[in-house]
């Protein structure tokens, strides 16, 4: 083998994955006693096995096995003698294909780092939950991923009652930016978490076709992208909505005023502006300004600048919407996205 060739085999691990030669300790999950090192790219985290071993079905079969010293690699201090200057058995070494970035998150979990962490983490990062759902179900901790999961099902969920009682029913996660419903979308694929595709393909639909075709880029450097099926269902899912949202909104504003109207012709010729603004050719603009979750007090607000609907009527329309309408909306909407056959009628 030539000089070259063994410096390009150095630069690969066991698994086939580039690394750095000189790989630089952590400086959140590096502890001197411990007794693995995990090597993730230029990082290398040094912690205890007992954790690893007591939930992860895949590590506790990785680290039973008898190490292969000659492609596991050494840690940087370059202790790979058989003892520690305590006395103690050397680490176990071993070489992973995740991101740095990813591994400290799915590690966090396991080890305090140098700052304490809050204990139950009411609303977690997104680059936090979404490493720990996809190292938690490469390697089996199930615990780690029903966790995450069950926070995201808070907010993503298929069915309407439920949706109307989320903590923001009509924003993502608190600290989740709009684009990472695409990396909802990736996860709910990964774990088979099918009950929150729907409103995530939702949250997705409204983002820019750009940002939809694009994705958005990982804390790892890596791009979040859907697949070209689910783009598919965003980009035609919309319109598919959308018409289907006008068309409810026409009903509604059709039926005429309330019982308890207190001026019948004002608000006659108020609704019938409502109908004609739903019902017009500048469909382009309707569809520019789209927004499901306030698409009735938005076209009230727009036609009805002055206010002079009286309650009877506003608040008619506004409970025949939420309680009937947008309900039969939302449960259209696995239908609407490809998710399944539904012949529910709006």
């Amino acid at each position: 083998m030539t000089k070259s060739e063994t410096g390009l085999e150095e630069q690969f691990n066991s698994v086939g994955v580039q690394t750095d030669p000189s790989p630089q300790h952590d400086d959140e999950l590096w502890f001197a006693n411990g007794n693995l090192v995990l090597i993730a790219r230029d990082v290398e985290f040094r912690i205890w096995k007992a954790p690893l071993v007591r939930h992860s079905p895949v590590f506790r079969d990785m680290l039973s096995l008898p190490q292969d010293t000659s492609s596991a690699g050494t840690p940087s201090d370059g202790d790979s003698s058989t003892t520690t200057v305590t006395g103690g058995a050397a680490p176990a070494v071993v070489n992973l294909p995740d991101s740095p970035e990813d591994l400290r998150h799915f590690l966090r979990a396991f080890f305090p780092g140098k700052t304490l962490r809050p204990m139950g983490r009411l609303d977690p990062p997104y680059e936090e939950l979404a490493a720990q759902i996809r190292l938690g179900h490469k390697y089996e901790v199930d615990a780690m991923v029903q966790r995450n999961l069950e926070y995201l099902k808070q907010y993503y969920v298929d069915d309407y009652f439920a949706w109307l009682n989320a903590p923001t029913p009509e924003l993502p996660p608190r600290g989740f930016q709009e684009k990472y419903a695409i990396g909802v979308v990736n996860l709910a694929r990964l774990t088979g978490a099918d009950s929150i595709l729907s409103t995530a393909l939702l949250h997705c639909s409204v983002l820019s076709a750009s940002l939809i075709t694009e994705g958005f880029e990982r804390e790892d450097g890596s791009r979040e992208v859907l697949s070209l099926e689910d783009m598919g269902r965003c980009l035609c899912g919309k319109q598919e909505h959308i018409k289907g949202t006008i068309w409810s909104l026409h009903k509604v504003f059709s039926r005429g005023t309330h019982a308890d109207c207190s001026r019948p012709e004002t608000c006659s010729v108020v609704m019938q502006k409502l109908q004609d603004r739903v019902m017009s050719d500048d469909v382009d603009e309707i569809l520019e300004e789209y927004d499901w979750w306030s698409s009735l007090k938005y076209f009230i607000g727009k036609v009805d600048d002055d206010r002079e609907l009286c309650w009877p009527c506003y608040n008619s329309m506004v409970g025949q919407w939420h309680t009937d309408v947008a309900k039969k909306l939302f449960d259209r909407l696995p239908s609407q996205l490809g998710l399944r056959n539904e012949n529910t009628q709006v």
